[in-house]
């Protein structure tokens, strides 16, 4: 055998191989820069090096590797004498390069147990042949192979974990993604359907968040009155009523009374305005509008910007809230009562009672609550509104029956001779007054007034304003001194003012609510006129000045003065007044 080889390896083994063995140990290093893929290595450096990893992973195939390490088998019989290399029991060991990653730091335990046996049984089986080696050295191959397809398994399942179980789904940064079409659901593609998917890379965020729910059509329902229980008019009621009304249960009303309702102008600027057909019912259509433009302008439910071009369903609400405000400050706020007419009659004409076609017809609804009242009056507002209908005869009724009847005609100052509606269908200053200020008063000035009879018998006591109103009162009277308005009534609680002149009523107020808190306020400012009977087609606004002091406003009879200027310096005695244009009213 030669060259120091006697003894190391058995004769047998030198036998069948005719591969040639160094009995030099050296460090483990590839034979050839071309065969890195393989390369063959001591027990001892495999031993020393056990805690090492490598990052290299499995490139070849098993086919591949036979190969490969028929081509090492044969680089070693080339370089026996100078790279040989023995393991401490003298058997060759061959090991392939590949390595097990160390991505993940986890491996398959089963396929590491049966490696780490396979080398210590290295140590001690005795010497097999080099077919054997070759064979074994594939089995290992494919053992590494399972091992890094193991590995690169738990580097996928790593990278597939979704941020969004875990805790951390709050500070994630979200990488941008392009939408894929086919990945939406049908709902969404047809909400979606028009994007641009290159555009939305920002947008995703919300993209993914967004939660699609099928459009709702909305349907219009028609509104059902709440079912409030109400008492049809007895004989005793429509009796006081109509001796309060008319001063006799036999009267009638004519025409102008039965066929006026709250209707509106639908000419622009002047939506807000209710129409007036005739004249007679004046008194309850200025006082409803007066507290109408209450509601639209300083109101809880005040219509925001322009009110001058309300929509309908708006000014059918605002009428609603005034007729409510009227009603319960007639019941002294505690209760209200609403009429409403039905279309069969409670009672037969006689000689006590005679029918007048609305009366008789009377359902009366009975409120304790000013919310019940407001939201009956949202429901029913349209019997008020309906042209051809006694709209201003049934809010008359429901004020007098929210005061009570009894208390009504105790206001009056002659209790047996007062009466709601005078000569020529006109109304009276009681009924303006009961729906201004909840009580039928037959004056305008503060308080009560005493006057001495002269004779045996008790003093008069005429009643008037008791304390300051919501809505004002000017009178044409108190310039021909027929009157005195107080200033509970000059100064109420808003600029508005119901205006009494040559025995109609109309409307003056203004937007600026500091014109009632702030002297300054008065020296320039605007008031709008309105009147429902005087058919106007367009805004008439007066400019109000103080600020020329000598300025005095014609005293002579024979000087054409508007009536309605004499009321407003009945407020404003030295103010110059512009028409602005317009052509003044006679």
């Amino acid at each position: 055998m030669g060259n120091g080889k006697t003894g190391v390896i058995p004769n047998d083994v030198m036998q069948q191989s005719p591969t040639q063995f160094s009995t030099k140990s050296q460090p483990s290093r590839p034979v050839s820069a071309k065969l890195r893929s393989g390369m063959i290595i001591s027990n001892n450096d495999a031993l020393s090096k056990s805690g090492r990893h490598y990052n290299r992973p499995l490139r070849a195939s098993v086919s591949q590797q036979h190969k490969q390490q028929k081509r090492d088998m044969k680089a070693m019989q080339e370089n026996s004498h100078s790279a040989g290399e023995l393991n401490i029991n003298g058997r060759p060991c061959q090991f392939s390069q590949t390595r097990i990653s160390s991505a993940t730091g986890t491996t398959n335990n089963a396929d590491l147990s049966k490696l780490h046996a396979d080398f210590s049984s290295a140590k001690q089986d005795p010497p097999v042949s080099f077919e054997a080696l070759l064979m074994k050295g594939e089995e290992r191959a494919n053992l590494l192979q399972r091992v890094g397809i193991s590995s690169r398994e738990n580097i996928e399942s790593e990278q597939s974990y979704k941020v969004e179980t875990s805790s951390m789904v709050g500070d994630r940064t979200r990488t941008k993604t392009k939408s894929k079409t086919n990945e939406l659901s049908p709902s969404s593609l047809g909400v979606m359907q028009d994007l641009e998917f290159d555009d939305v890379d920002d947008q995703d965020t919300s993209l993914q968040n967004l939660e699609l729910k099928p459009v709702q059509q909305i349907v219009q329902r028609p509104i059902k009155l709440t079912k409030v229980p109400s008492t049809p008019v007895d004989l005793k009621t429509a009796i006081a009523l109509k001796k309060i009304v008319l001063g006799s249960p036999h009267q009638r009303y004519n025409e102008e009374w039965l066929l006026q309702a709250f209707t509106f102008c639908d000419m622009p600027d002047l939506k807000y305005g209710i129409v007036q057909k005739k004249g007679g019912p004046c008194g309850v259509l200025a006082a409803v509008q007066a507290c109408l433009v209450q509601e639209m302008l300083f109101g809880v439910n005040k219509v925001p910007n322009s009110f001058k071009n309300i929509s309908r369903s708006d000014r059918s609400r605002m009428l609603a809230f005034a007729l409510s405000t009227i009603l319960w400050r007639a019941g002294e706020s505690n209760r209200a009562v609403v009429t409403l007419a039905s279309d069969t009659s409670h009672l037969v004409s006689s000689t006590k009672f005679k029918h007048d076609d609305v009366t008789e017809k009377l359902d009366l609804y009975t409120f304790t609550s000013y919310e019940e009242l407001s939201s009956f009056l949202l429901q029913s507002v349209s019997q008020f509104e309906t042209d051809g209908s006694p709209g201003v005869i049934k809010i008359m009724y429901s004020a007098i029956l929210s005061r009570k009847a009894h208390k009504v005609r105790a206001d009056f100052d002659v209790p047996e001779e007062n009466t709601m509606i005078g000569s020529h269908g006109y109304c009276t200053q009681e009924l303006v007054n009961l729906l201004l200020t909840g009580r039928a008063v037959s004056n305008v000035f503060n308080d009560t007034v005493q006057l001495d009879s002269g004779t045996i018998g008790e003093p008069v006591i005429l009643k008037g304003i008791s304390g300051r109103c919501d809505i004002g009162f000017l009178s044409l009277f108190e310039h021909y001194k027929s009157c005195q308005v107080g200033t509970y009534y000059k100064t109420p609680k808003n600029p508005i003012w119901v205006v009494c002149s040559e025995s109609h009523f109309s409307v003056l107020f203004s937007s600026r609510h500091d014109l009632i808190s702030d002297w300054k306020a008065e020296k320039r400012f605007d008031l709008i006129y309105y009147d429902g009977l005087s058919r106007q087609q367009e805004e008439i606004k007066l400019t109000i000045s103080t600020l020329n002091r000598s300025y005095k406003p014609p005293v002579s009879e024979e000087d054409l003065v508007p009536p309605l200027e004499h009321c407003i310096h009945t407020k404003w005695p030295d103010a110059e007044i512009d028409w602005n244009g317009y052509e003044p009213i006679l």
